[in-house]
């Protein structure tokens, strides 16, 4: 069982499983919902730049085999019990397969140093804001 706590009296009320994962249903709803476009509009066309794929079979492929490579090394990290991220297995799909498919021009390495700048600062401010 979860405990809340805050500074007021008898404020240690215990949170059920069910109303744990309420909460993170709603919080994940909630992201997905406000910045769910941004991050699908990234990793389509932030990473790498379509127009330069002429072809749009080639492209097609491309993502297909992006999307492949992440749900392999998901399934294998996961089978030796590694942390890992399902966006972060994805774009590395779809920077690797773009640089496979178009040469490394392909890549938007300005939105990528973007990209792994918040890989760092993120949990760096999360721990800022629970400490």
């Amino acid at each position: 069982m979860l405990l809340i706590t805050s500074d007021r009296p008898l404020a240690h009320v215990p949170l059920s499983l069910t109303g744990a994962i309420l909460i993170a249903a709603i919080f994940e709803a909630s992201g997905a919902l406000i910045a769910g476009g941004d991050v699908v509009s990234t990793i389509k066309k932030g990473i790498i730049d379509p127009a330069l794929i002429q072809n749009t079979d080639v492209f097609i492929w491309l993502m297909m085999a992006a999307l492949l490579a992440g749900a392999l090394w998901l399934n294998l990290a996961t089978a030796l019990g590694a942390p890992v991220s399902t966006t972060h297995s994805i774009v590395g799909g779809v920077l690797g397969a773009g640089i496979a498919a178009g040469g490394w021009d392909i890549a938007n390495w300005e939105k990528m140093g973007q990209i792994a700048a918040s890989w760092v600062i993120s949990p760096l401010f999360g721990g800022v804001i629970a400490a």
